[in-house]
């Protein structure tokens, strides 16, 4: 058995459409794939050699803060956190933290409209 790399990171939302035109049109991901599952919703953004994997689930409670059970936040790696957090903000993004320095860190975190928290990470770990 061997881990290769990482493939997906996964949100649930209980409205596809919603949170497609945000990884889509405000962010600016481009759509990857999909799965064609009778019943199911599913679509694919490309975030940089790993993706991300919308699941459609109608009714789906928000559970605590980020509105999903064990999920801290998504990283995204940028070349500067400043310049993109100020493209989002004309987009209408709000920044809930930063952007700002931790150490040799530059970074920035924002809300999906599903409260899903993403930072915007520039450095090295």
């Amino acid at each position: 058995m061997a881990i290769l790399r990482s493939h997906h990171i996964a949100l649930k939302t209980p409205n596809l459409d919603r949170l497609e035109a945000f990884y889509r049109d405000v962010v600016g991901l481009s759509k990857c794939g999909q799965l064609d599952i009778p019943g199911m919703r599913i679509v694919f953004y490309d975030l940089g050699g790993v993706r991300l994997e919308l699941i459609e689930v109608p009714g789906l409670e928000q559970e605590a803060e980020t509105g999903r059970k064990g999920l801290s936040h998504v990283a995204v790696e940028v070349d500067d956190v400043y310049a993109t957090a100020e493209a989002l903000g004309k987009r209408g993004v709000t920044f809930h933290d930063g952007p700002k320095q931790v150490g040799d860190l530059n970074v920035a975190f924002f809300r999906d409209p599903d409260g899903t928290e993403l930072e915007l990470f520039q450095g090295k770990v």
